[in-house]
């Protein structure tokens, strides 16, 4: 696992300009058949996967979520997969998103996953302790999705969860991810 060259993010940058809200034709890197989900951020009853299939369904979904402020955070690849955490900013509300790529034989876009959650603050060290650093976790976590079923990289996000937030907190999550996000896409194969 490697972070992406260059040359290599122009699928992925031509994604973020329209979720930025820049009109550009997807055409050229989509497969024709391309397939889109868009998770919401939000949690409980309001929380919603949409589903786009095709170029023009599919670039149509991508550009309500402009306009915003897409930073790329970090990103890994494999020959058939891109996996990237971006920071998405819209309407004063800030995001935390992670987007999925999966190409096809002829390197266009056949898949794609754009997660989003309420972006969660950093965190704050005192001044004995040092943060610790965050890209294993991150590229363990990228290395498990490239490698797995979206059931099984959300199992490895629950524990993450469990760990970080209240009892409760996490038992909301782990409802809505069983009750409305498995249901749509948990066999969906990642890598």
């Amino acid at each position: 696992m490697t972070s992406i060259p260059a040359n290599d993010l122009r699928a992925l940058g031509d994604v973020c300009a329209v979720v930025e809200g820049y009109s550009r034709a997807l055409g050229g890197c989509l497969a024709p058949d391309v397939r889109i989900w868009l998770a919401s951020p939000e949690q409980g009853l309001t929380a919603a996967i949409e589903s786009a299939s095709g170029v023009a369904a599919g670039t149509r979904a991508l550009a309500r979520l402009a306009p915003s402020d897409v930073t790329m955070v970090a990103s890994v690849r494999s020959d058939r997969a891109c996996w990237a955490e971006v920071a998405r900013q819209a309407g004063g509300v800030a995001e935390s998103c992670i987007a999925g790529l999966t190409y096809d034989r002829g390197g266009r876009v056949c898949r794609l996953v754009w997660l989003r959650a309420p972006l969660v603050p950093s965190f704050e060290a005192s001044a004995g302790d040092g943060a610790p650093d965050a890209r294993p976790v991150l590229e363990s976590y990228l290395e498990a999705l490239m490698n797995s079923r979206f059931r099984e990289a959300a199992d490895v996000w629950m524990g993450k969860i469990r760990e970080r937030r209240a009892d409760s907190t996490a038992d909301t999550y782990a409802s809505c991810l069983r009750n409305q996000v498995l249901l749509q896409l948990g066999e969906l194969r990642l890598g």
